[in-house]
């Protein structure tokens, strides 16, 4: 076997907080030891915490014998900085169980003392490694209540998801109060507009009203022109007896002149002799002049009435013409009467019908509001409910980083004892060493036991290895899972204010 091409134990300088690095060069001596005293040769490659595991972290220890002459070449591959502290604390705890049951099968080895010394430690350390594991198992039971804690938030959350369902519905009770309002608002105007066509009305009937009182006064004026034709007509007929009576005077007139012509005849025939007769056809016709100048004033009076007669009958027919116009105009006043009696009564009942929804609309604006109060003081117990989740939220995140402040701490305190406890057990090895060599060929035997005990070792720590990767990341992922369960809940927290801040804005 030819000599190796490993990297130097200075390999580990630079990458290794200081602690491990002693650590680490204590265990490469102390396989060194168990390498030299191997009587059947040099060993099989030691390979302790092989594979992946802490995160991606990995720690590999190759231990060799060359030739004649004895070295162990130790490879540690570190990423992400010194948390190989634990993996180096199960490489001791695993060595440490080797060497124990070394220590089991050889009783008279003259080396007991200073082996059992070191076995005693190997024991302690195991000790120390199981209350690790209970403050693992304690740290998992904060990590399951602090699960319990999500899912009680997690319910809280539920339940304020079905106050956001019910303000949801709200919100749709909401929009109907927006649609009622808005047919509220058109009600209103078209009140107002009815308002105004109302008064538009009022305004046309007093219009009426006034024509109506012009129209009975001008009923009055005719009235009273037709009393005054009903006297021209008297009048008229009245003319047409004083016509008929002197046309009758004409004829007396004439009998009268022909009664003179007569008389004037008989008083030549008679003369003087018939003087009585005289006088008496003398006074007779004196009352025939009278009567001539009587029917003369008569006659004048007549013409007069006449003529006042004609004003009359042009002013009778003025007054017909104006009256029929004014027929025409009452009857287009009652139409326009009927008409505005019609819409008035529509207008009524169109008012009615708009007080009835406007009634209705009121009532059911009253029960959205009280809907809405109620809403907003569930919206305010939601409020006080996702503050005291968020409060458990809060609480859980503190507990996990104490529990995590905790564990590091511990860790911190363990790699610090085992670094102390791993120089005092290198210091015991070099005994070991120097007492080992007088008793190379006397430990044949044992060097096989301790080839035995390396690989149990080695086995011993892969499956501790396995464990811690399988317990670390079971931990990461419910860690990862609280975080974003925690992550969901502050999410659906914004969502719940958001649309609460929605609903309320609208």
């Amino acid at each position: 076997m030819g000599r190796p091409s490993f990297a130097p134990t200075s390999h580990t300088g630079s990458s290794l907080p200081p602690g491990l690095h002693r650590s680490m060069q204590g265990f490469r001596r102390l396989v060194e030891h168990l390498s030299r005293s191997s009587s059947t040769g040099p060993l099989s490659t030691l390979e302790v915490g092989a594979g992946e595991g802490l995160d991606g972290r990995m720690v590999r220890v190759l231990a060799d014998y060359v030739g004649g002459n004895a070295r162990t070449v130790f490879f540690v591959d570190v990423q992400n900085g010194p948390e190989l502290n634990s993996s180096d604390a199960t490489v001791a705890l695993a060595l440490c169980e080797a060497l124990g049951k070394i220590r089991n099968r050889e009783d008279h080895n003259p080396l007991d003392p200073r082996l059992g010394t070191l076995i005693a430690e190997g024991e302690k350390l195991r000790k120390e490694g199981e209350e690790v594991s209970v403050k693992l198992v304690a740290a998992n039971s904060a990590y399951a209540s602090a699960n319990e804690a999500l899912m009680l938030a997690r319910n809280e959350l539920e339940k304020a998801q079905s106050d956001a369902r019910r303000s949801s519905e709200e919100a749709k009770r909401k929009a109907a109060l927006g649609e009622w309002q808005a047919k509220d608002d058109a009600l209103k105007a078209q009140a107002a507009a009815l308002a105004l066509q109302r008064e538009a009305i009022t305004i046309r009937i007093r219009n009426i009203h006034s024509k109506e009182e012009t129209r009975r006064e001008k009923i009055r004026t005719i009235d009273a022109e037709w009393r005054l034709t009903l006297a021209c007509w008297e009048a008229r007929e009245w003319a047409l007896n004083a016509s008929y009576a002197e046309s009758r005077y004409n004829v007396v007139q004439e009998a009268w002149v022909g009664l003179r012509n007569i008389y004037h005849g008989t008083v030549s025939k008679l003369g003087a002799s018939n003087h009585e007769l005289v006088e008496e056809h003398e006074l007779r016709l004196a009352d025939a002049e009278k009567h001539s100048m009587y029917a003369f004033k008569l006659s004048n009076q007549i013409s007069e009435l006449e003529a006042q007669s004609q004003q009359l009958t042009n002013r009778l027919n003025v007054a017909a013409e104006e009256q029929s116009r004014l027929k025409d105009k009452t009857r287009e006043l009652e139409m326009e009467r009927a008409l505005h009696a019609r819409e008035q009564a529509a207008a009524g009942r169109e008012r009615d019908a708009a007080t009835g929804e406007r009634d209705a609309i009121g009532r059911e604006r009253d029960a959205l509001a009280r809907e809405r109060d109620l809403a907003v003081q569930q919206k305010n117990l939601v409020d006080k409910e996702l503050a005291s989740a968020q409060k458990e939220v809060e609480k859980v995140e503190k507990r996990l980083q104490e529990a995590q402040r905790t564990l590091e701490d511990e860790k911190a305190c363990l790699e610090d004892r085992i670094a102390a406890l791993t120089k005092q057990k290198l210091k015991e090895a070099e005994d070991v060493k120097k007492d080992a060599a007088k008793l190379r060929g006397e430990n044949e035997l044992k060097d096989k036991h301790v080839e035995t005990a390396v690989q149990l070792a080695k086995e011993e720590v892969e499956k501790a290895m396995e464990r811690r990767k399988k317990d670390r990341l079971a931990a990461k992922k419910e860690q990862e899972r609280l975080e974003a369960r925690v992550r969901e809940l502050e999410v659906r927290y914004l969502v719940i204010i958001r649309y609460v801040a929605t609903i309320l804005i609208t």
